[in-house]
């Protein structure tokens, strides 16, 4: 449920001080969107009853945000039960209790953090994330922070990123085939989990979905087997070491550690820190990967097993009784009604750019 979020954290100080415990402690938490605590006038997708509001359509994503003329008051709630008390104020929650160890003040923490966010999208239309952490133990203020990060940036120049656009033309005339569209759906796959990796309140909160992509972009490439991924990889030059420490621990993160399957176990911290280490560095290795696969594909070097795309989908087993129940309650075969077609075809190989003269 938490092993990717399970991150090493320390409590900054912001101040030279001791802590000593027992401890009366304060912790705030802030919320992201603001909107529904009524801290921010903006766009959301909740808005004020009864309230003139303009709603956004993105025709290009479609998504939509509403912004109302008047934005919700601000909230204010307060609950005191014997031993600790809460104050949500505005989308900040303080909550005010007494610890017995530091320790005991991280897991209060980390409760928080999790379940809080996970009930209020129960009621809440904006899934609700905790954007930072801060408080006091005692009269010494803290942050609760990551103990350490690795960061990966990208130096470039105009002229390099012009030459990278037109080789991506250049490998987008070749790989534009019937052919070659195994190697697409593993770029395409690849793809989301960068994007997941961007797109999470850090690169961790969507990790798990992250490493189910990154396999499937190895399983719709090499195949499903893991010895047909080992024998892909050689082919396209990797050392055994590279493929055994590496690209089959991924694969098997998928199905045994939180990422295929539910699960509720809480590993050890040490041995969760063994795997975010592989975890940190694998867009750089599944990118030098893609690019060296298009790249031998290119050349001819590198064989990728050709896909045949059926423009129509045939559904076998559980799949055609759901696709058969979901037509029956909808009362009639599905009809075109809005100028788009049914079935996509098969995409053709463009021409290639001309020469540039």
């Amino acid at each position: 449920m938490l092993t990717y979020q399970l991150q090493r954290r320390v409590f900054r100080l912001e101040e030279s001080a001791e802590l000593h415990f027992p401890a009366d402690v304060s912790i705030k938490l802030a919320f992201e969107p603001q909107e529904p605590f009524g801290a921010r006038h903006g766009a959301s997708r909740t808005f004020k009853k009864n309230a003139k509001a303009k709603a956004l359509y993105n025709a290009n994503a479609g998504s939509a945000v509403v912004t109302p003329e008047v934005g919700l008051e601000r909230v204010h709630v307060e609950i005191a039960y014997e031993n600790v008390k809460f104050l949500f104020d505005g989308h900040e929650l303080t909550v005010t209790t007494r610890c017995d160890t530091l320790n005991s003040l991280q897991q209060l923490i980390i409760s928080l953090q999790s379940a809080l966010p996970a009930l209020l999208n129960l009621y809440f239309y904006d899934a609700p994330l905790v954007s930072h952490v801060s408080g006091r133990i005692g009269e010494v203020a803290f942050r609760w922070e990551f103990a350490s990060a690795q960061l990966a940036f990208q130096g470039a120049t105009t002229e390099q990123q012009e030459q990278n656009i037109a080789s991506v033309v250049d490998l987008y005339t070749h790989l534009c085939s019937t052919n070659n569209i195994r190697l697409l759906a593993a770029l395409t796959y690849f793809h989301r989990a960068c994007r997941l990796m961007m797109a999470g309140n850090g690169p961790w909160e969507f990790m798990a979905e992250a490493i189910l992509n990154l396999t499937k972009s190895l399983e719709i490439l090499f195949g499903n087997s893991r010895d047909q991924i080992r024998a892909g990889l050689t082919a396209a030059g990797y050392e055994r070491d590279k493929i055994e420490d590496f690209f089959v621990p991924i694969v098997l993160l998928r199905n045994h550690f939180d990422v295929g399957h539910g699960r509720l176990a809480i590993h050890k911290l040490d041995d969760l820190q063994l795997v975010y280490a592989l975890l940190a560095n694998a867009e750089k290795e599944f990118r030098d990967l893609f690019q060296k696969a298009a790249l031998l594909s290119q050349s001819g070097k590198l064989k990728i097993e050709p896909y045949i795309l059926n423009p129509t989908a045939r559904y076998d087993g559980a799949v055609k009784d759901v696709v058969d129940r979901l037509r029956a309650r909808a009362g009639s075969e599905s009809k075109d009604t809005s100028g788009h077609s049914d079935s996509l075809s098969t995409p053709t190989t463009p021409s290639p750019p001309p020469k540039a003269s």
